[in-house]
């Protein structure tokens, strides 16, 4: 029998807001792994700066800067993005079972949507008192809009700043990380997994088949 080969994390995500909320998570994972004697995976991660990149870019850099790079290793592949632009869009511009095929023909071990319903920003909202504590506001200030990044930009527009998506990410490291894990586990479970960390019992914990 062949030993198992060493796992590896491979992280695409649609831009650079995306790319510190995840630096967060996998460092927040790191800590859940070490904590209770789990070995963390390696682990890559890369901005697409789009949706559209998920299509165009993603399985070239994989192939071409990761895979060529580490050889001997099982790479597990997640694609991180948001769902509100696939919603309503009938001939959705993206065909994610092609992406993950072309992932897996240049070498991922298994390819793994976590689908962000429907943005980060909704996400982020999960930490509502975090966001207010960043803007010194009160807990309880109320703010509307669609969407939800029109709720963050309004409780922005009230200290007289602006959100702009993919721009404005210095809110994150003050965000509760594990709060926001906890709230949106169903999709970050699959990650966790790889940490040998499962959603359990209202917290993570070791995982255990």
């Amino acid at each position: 029998l062949h030993d198992a080969l060493p796992i590896s994390i491979v992280l695409f995500v649609e831009g650079e807001t995306d790319l510190a909320f995840y630096n967060k998570v996998l460092s927040e994972l790191r800590h859940l792994a070490r904590e209770n004697g789990c070995m963390s995976p390696k682990t890559f991660k890369k901005n697409l700066e789009g949706v559209g990149g998920f299509k165009s870019k993603a399985t070239r850099i994989f192939a071409n800067n990761i895979v060529r790079n580490n050889p001997k290793t099982d790479f597990v592949v997640f694609l991180c993005y948001d769902t509100d632009v696939f919603e309503y869009d009938k001939k959705p511009q993206i065909n994610w079972k092609e992406v993950a095929d072309s992932l897996m023909l240049k070498g991922a071990h298994k390819v793994i949507q976590v689908k962000q319903k429907k943005s980060i920003e909704d996400w982020f909202l999960n930490d509502y008192e975090g966001l207010c504590k960043y803007l010194n506001l009160q807990p309880q200030t109320k703010c509307t809009g669609k969407t939800g990044a029109d709720k963050i930009n309004c409780l922005f527009k009230k200290v007289n700043k602006i959100y702009i998506k993919g721009k404005t990410n210095s809110f994150i490291e003050n965000l509760n990380i594990n709060k926001i894990m906890l709230k949106v586990n169903k999709e970050i479970n699959p990650l966790c997994k790889e940490f040998g960390i499962v959603y359990k019992s209202g917290d993570f914990k070791k995982y255990t088949k």
